[in-house]
């Protein structure tokens, strides 16, 4: 008997050991501190961190001279108590893209693999290379959905009525443009697109147009370039309408002149919930560009002692679309971000 009452206590001690509701399961990285780096003066500003994703950026104090490729650095890793990371013992960067795995482990042995981006000078994926589409509900579409995308999204991808905005590829499946069109159907004789980056955190579709702080979360980033560089093409539609809605009812009036297309970068502080706005650089131009058009739009800065935490970005074919006005067939098509210091 005793050997019995013996036994079962070393099972259930073996048992308890190993299903301990008392060890932690958190395995996050909650910050990291700059130890060294091949950039004189180089610091980490702050971590920005996606937990959901497991998604962490590094947000640097200055920016990354011309020249240091690569960028490399050993970084100190602050995670959930008692939780321990395996890491490369240096981080090394060569394009905005890259990131490093860490594998961080939790108390009870749970792994959660990690990517740490460094938010340097340049925007990862500046061709729109990443992609989720999110319908007006902010749910995503089935296809193209990339778990733990964080970059570039869409509303109303090749939607039923016509207005879209999605993705024009090359022949070899590289990415040619964003392309946003305005369209309409008999139902919705108005519909309007947007690309912009972050995550979609909000239902409210003018909000989101109006670009305010309850719109998506835009992209950490943390310094202040003299403009933003790209290349777009525009066609506006050939009619230009207005939908006034009443007790369900659509009527369309036509107006004159031509439909313009909004293109807006945001230098945000975000804090409590709300994007504080730093800096901002925008175009709207009802103007035809049948061929590829380069363009720089300079940043206007409303707070120069604040620093940014978030870059968000914008683009719409119609700008006033939120309000149910703009141009069944106008088309935005725009790619190849780059800041300029």
């Amino acid at each position: 008997m005793k050997k019995f009452l013996l036994y079962t206590l070393i099972i259930a001690f073996t048992i308890s050991c190993k299903d301990d509701p008392r060890k932690r399961k958190e395995n996050a990285i909650l910050s990291a501190t700059l130890i060294s780096s091949n950039v004189d003066g180089l610091t980490i500003d702050k971590v920005i961190t996606f937990t959901e994703e497991k998604i962490a950026f590094l947000l640097p104090n200055k920016t990354i001279p011309k020249g240091i490729n690569p960028l490399t650095m050993k970084v100190d890793l602050e995670l959930s108590e008692k939780a321990t990371v395996d890491a490369p013992a240096e981080f090394s960067f060569t394009k905005p893209e890259d990131f490093i795995i860490a594998n961080v482990k939790a108390e009870n042995g749970d792994v959660a693999e990690w990517k740490i981006y460094f938010a340097g000078n340049q925007l990862a994926y500046n061709r729109f290379t990443k992609w989720t589409a999110y319908n007006d509900n902010g749910i995503p579409y089935k296809e193209p959905l990339e778990k733990g995308n964080i970059f570039w999204n869409t509303t109303n991808f090749i939607s039923l009525q016509n207005g879209f905005a999605g993705i024009d590829k090359y022949p070899d499946g590289s990415t040619k443009y964003a392309q946003i069109t305005t369209g309409g159907s008999a139902k919705n004789p108005l519909v309007t697109s947007a690309v912009f980056n972050g995550v979609f955190v909000n239902k409210d579709m003018v909000s989101l147009l109006t670009i305010n702080e309850k719109m998506g979360t835009g992209i950490p980033y943390s310094l202040k370039p003299k403009a933003l560089n790209f290349q777009y093409k525009y066609k506006p539609g050939k009619q230009l309408i207005k939908v006034n809605s009443k007790n369900g009812t659509n009527t369309i009036e036509n107006l004159t002149g031509v439909d313009k297309c909004r293109i807006v970068g945001l230098l945000v502080h975000q804090l409590n919930g709300h994007n504080v706005l730093i800096g901002k650089a925008e175009l709207i131009s009802p103007k035809y560009v049948a061929t590829p058009m380069t363009q720089t739009i300079k940043f206007q800065y409303m707070d120069t002692q604040l620093t940014p935490t978030h870059f968000v970005f914008f683009a719409t074919s119609s700008y006033e679309g939120y309000m149910l006005k703009g141009a069944v067939g106008s088309q935005l098509s725009v790619n190849n971000l780059e800041f300029i210091f």
